[in-house]
């Protein structure tokens, strides 16, 4: 169920002309925006589990069940900051590739 969400999602990235790079942009930040309310949670909600490891189990298991309503959040943010990476990295190609062609037209026009 889940590798045919994920098709799916890699299917809507690629019909929407993002490549192997920028997809990896978006999946990124999914992901670490899913991930840190977890870490967070965890490291600086709960504090030191004092090597007592049923309480660190403890900690991690709350961690996880109280940080599911922001991990959606934060997946949600992830993907949008993922998405506004690529369009920055498109624009800053397209400035530079226009910056060149002027470039190559005032070589032109000199000679």
């Amino acid at each position: 169920m889940i590798d045919d969400k994920m098709t799916n999602f890699n299917k809507m990235l690629k019909e929407h002309g993002l490549n192997f790079p920028e997809r990896m942009y978006v999946y990124g930040g999914t992901a670490l925006g899913a991930v840190a309310p977890v870490l967070y949670n965890r490291w600086i909600g709960f504090g030191d589990a004092e090597g007592n490891p049923a309480r660190e189990v403890t900690y991690w298991v709350a961690s996880v069940i109280t940080a599911i309503p922001l991990s959606v959040t934060g997946a949600a943010v992830g993907y949008a900051a993922g998405i506004s990476a690529v369009a920055t990295s498109r624009i800053l190609a397209g400035l530079k590739e226009l910056e060149e062609k002027e470039v190559e037209e005032r070589k032109k026009e000199e000679t």
